[in-house]
């Protein structure tokens, strides 16, 4: 109750997927799951589609993350060894 007091409250809120890596990543994408084709924790989110963390980079902010995304990098055109590819945890390079 406190938190909501003293902050936002989303009274009728909607996930866009579930679980929760769709999720981020049509919170990411801002596209439906059937488009952005992350069905489920660790699926590689395609490195064609922008994101909310490209966008602020663009426009000249530097974007961080507190957390992890259960969405691993899009493995086309990155190195076999690259260690990204070696979990979903962590932050999407």
């Amino acid at each position: 109750d406190a938190l909501a007091r003293e902050g936002t409250l989303f009274r009728q809120h909607y996930a866009g997927a579930a679980p929760c890596s769709p999720a981020r990543a049509t919170v990411y994408t801002g596209l439906y799951q059937m488009n952005h084709r992350v069905c489920r924790n660790g699926s590689p989110l395609d490195a064609r589609f922008d994101n909310l963390a490209l966008a602020a980079r663009r426009a000249g902010y530097d974007p961080t993350l507190f957390g992890y995304t259960d969405t691993a990098p899009d493995p086309r055109g990155m190195d076999t060894a690259d260690p990204h590819l070696t979990t979903y945890e962590g932050v999407l390079p």
